[in-house]
């Protein structure tokens, strides 16, 4: 049987040999192979394929011919391939206006067979049973669905349709887990549902595991980790399930597990950072930059935040993403860190933009250190006409 893996990279398998069907990843051939392989005995209408297959192309551009040399081509590369072809038909069939793969020549699709057995594991009523088959099906998943065909419009519906069925089989399997008690497994699928699609708030259901178990501690380390990186790489804010937990965390009863020596421990102990400011998730930043501002209401001290922007020497800001702009900020990171002091905080506040938090420092001292930030800046950075904006917001004392 010829076995095809689409989920995580396209790869053929033949008698557990992989094969290629040419040099040119990403070519044509490889596509038709794939569309058919998908639509399996049912076909697809010549108009559809040729739009699949084409849809880039100029109007100039002769798509019917250019469909019939691929197809040939499609049947050469399988043919050069070995893989055997009942004598007197052919890979490919046409006619009524439909394209098919040979129903004779047997073909396993991963992307179909994760749907035959998630369909099996639902329907499943036998607890075990249903989790052997829920396991056999998680098997199958490397990865996303044709990366390397990511930006075709059919591989964008095939995607969304692969994740909603990969969501309800795993709210299923889940729920099994946490039906027999199983909080450790359905955690771990959890955590491996979170590596495949670290965006899609798989996290919530590593935390209610933890908190079952009552690990608050990790489960608080979790949210804390989970929401910078959402903040951090698509500027995405805590939904409000993920706030939900963090109450559920924040409401726990601690004293049940602890000590008075194991408070202070922790309290004296937890210094995670050798020198400069407290570099912490924009989140934190805020909470502590609230804390603070009310902190100098009552004690009278100083306070302000250094603001530094990445510009061009036109003063247009770079672009953020390109890896010169990110070299650069790292640059910038480092410069701060060894200016500031450890009594100071700092955080990224986007591509281009880090954020300083100076304690007992009045505006004319913060100028001071932006100008020290700068000097060690022109020192470090290689990259000419790079420039460092710097603001200034003062915390100001409520009036009395």
């Amino acid at each position: 049987m010829l076995k095809v893996k689409t989920l995580g990279c396209l790869q053929l398998i033949w008698d557990g040999q992989p094969l290629s069907l040419g040099k040119q990843a990403g070519n044509n051939i490889a596509k038709l192979f794939v569309i058919l392989a998908l639509q399996g005995e049912q076909g697809i209408p010549r108009r559809e394929l040729i739009r699949q297959l084409f849809y880039q192309q100029s109007a100039e551009f002769d798509t019917g011919a250019n469909l019939r040399i691929t197809v040939y081509r499609l049947r050469r590369a399988l043919k050069n391939a070995g893989i055997p072809c009942p004598e007197g038909e052919d890979y490919i069939l046409s006619g009524r206006g439909l394209y098919r793969w040979n129903p004779s020549i047997p073909l396993s699709v991963d992307v179909v067979e994760f749907r035959d057995l998630a369909a099996k594991a639902e329907a499943e009523t036998d607890r075990e049973a249903s989790l052997r088959l829920g396991q056999e099906a998680f098997a199958l998943c490397l990865g996303e669905f044709l990366p390397e065909f990511g930006s075709e419009e059919w591989v964008g519906r095939w995607q969304a349709e692969w994740e909603r069925t990969f969501k309800e089989l795993f709210l299923q399997q889940y729920g099994l887990m946490i039906q027999g008690g199983g909080h450790v497994r359905a955690y771990n699928l959890a955590k491996w549902a979170a590596s495949l699609y670290p965006y899609e708030e798989y996290q919530i259901y590593m935390l209610d595991c933890l908190i079952a178990r009552n690990h608050y501690d990790e489960a608080f380390q979790l949210y804390e980790d989970t929401t910078a990186m959402y903040f951090r790489e698509i500027g995405m804010e805590p939904s409000e399930a993920m706030k939900e937990r963090l109450e559920k965390i924040q409401n726990a009863n601690y004293a049940a597990q602890t000590t008075l020596d194991r408070i202070r421990e922790q309290l004296e102990n937890n210094e995670t950072w050798d020198y400069g400011p407290y570099d912490c998730p924009l989140p934190r930043f805020i909470d502590n930059y609230q804390f603070v501002k009310y902190t100098i209401q009552r004690s009278g001290q100083p306070a302000s935040v250094l603001v530094m922007t990445m510009e061009d020497s036109r003063k247009v800001p770079l672009t953020p993403g390109e890896e010169r702009t990110v070299e650069i900020g790292r640059i910038l990171r480092e410069c701060i860190r060894k200016t500031g002091r450890k009594s100071d905080m700092m955080t990224q506040y986007d591509g281009l933009t880090f954020l300083l938090l100076l304690i007992g420092v009045g505006e004319s001292e913060c100028w001071m250190i932006a100008d020290r930030i700068l000097r060690r800046f022109r020192e470090n950075c290689p990259f000419k006409k790079v420039r460092v904006n710097f603001q200034i917001i003062p915390l100001k004392k409520r009036a009395q």
